[in-house]
């Protein structure tokens, strides 16, 4: 996949300027406890808590501050981006279409 940003006539991909989003666990999400008691051989009760090593958080989806591809992009399918490149190398410019979107003149 790629995107064109209309502001800097350029094209970018997330290998090279790295994805829009990143998932990460959500920061609001508290690790359970597991609660034990124990009578021990002279009757004395123990109580005690442990993390629930088990438990895994729940992921969310944020924006990458890495990511180095411009607000306005749009998505570029492979073969758009074949056929503009096809394009431009007989000759056509790529330019931003009205849409924000490539386009060739």
């Amino acid at each position: 996949m790629f995107y064109f940003s209309a502001s800097t006539g350029g094209f970018y991909i997330t290998q090279l300027h790295g994805p829009r989003t990143m998932t990460v666990p959500d920061p609001a999400w508290v690790q359970p406890q597991i609660q034990f008691t124990t009578t021990l051989d002279d009757g004395e009760v123990l109580e005690f808590t442990v993390d629930d090593e088990a438990a895994r958080p729940p992921m969310m989806e944020v924006p990458n501050p890495a990511c180095r591809i411009p607000e306005d992009a749009v998505e570029v399918e492979d073969g758009e981006h074949r056929s503009l490149m096809a394009a431009q190398s007989s000759g056509w410019r790529i330019v931003a279409a009205s849409d924000g979107g490539p386009g060739i003149e």
